[in-house]
């Protein structure tokens, strides 16, 4: 199942947004904003896998958090520790996240990308006591 936009896109589009950037501070934007600049294979490794997620047409629920948890490895394995004193990295995250369920990235009823909301709430919030 190919996806409607790519995410590249969505983020580009997203970082300038307030109902998506609302909750990222200055240097969180500025975060984001050069990853898509100096590191955009970020955003195709995390495409790919949204592709393997829906190879079957749907996302089941145990998923979810294996998707978090690689989104999570993913931008962790980019931070230097220096340059993110001050990006709540689970905040970024979110922000992908919400960017990708509300832009139709993924076809699927709303019902279901409520619940993948939800899902992906708590997954981060365990991502957080790491």
């Amino acid at each position: 199942m190919e996806l409607e936009s790519n995410i590249f896109d969505i983020i580009c589009k997203n970082i300038n947004d307030d109902k998506y950037a609302i909750h990222l501070n200055t240097q969180e934007m500025d975060y984001i904003k050069n990853l898509t600049k100096n590191n955009p294979e970020i955003f195709t490794d995390i495409e790919n896998t949204i592709n393997d997620i829906m190879s079957d047409g749907k996302i089941d629920l145990h998923d979810i958090p294996k998707f978090i948890l690689l989104i999570s490895q993913i931008f962790k394995s980019h931070a230097i520790e220096n340059a993110v004193k001050n990006i709540d990295i689970i905040a970024v995250i979110r922000f992908i996240v919400d960017s990708m369920l509300d832009s139709g990235l993924l076809p699927l009823p709303n019902i279901e990308i409520q619940l993948i909301k939800k899902i992906a709430d708590s997954s981060l919030d365990l991502l957080k006591m790491d």
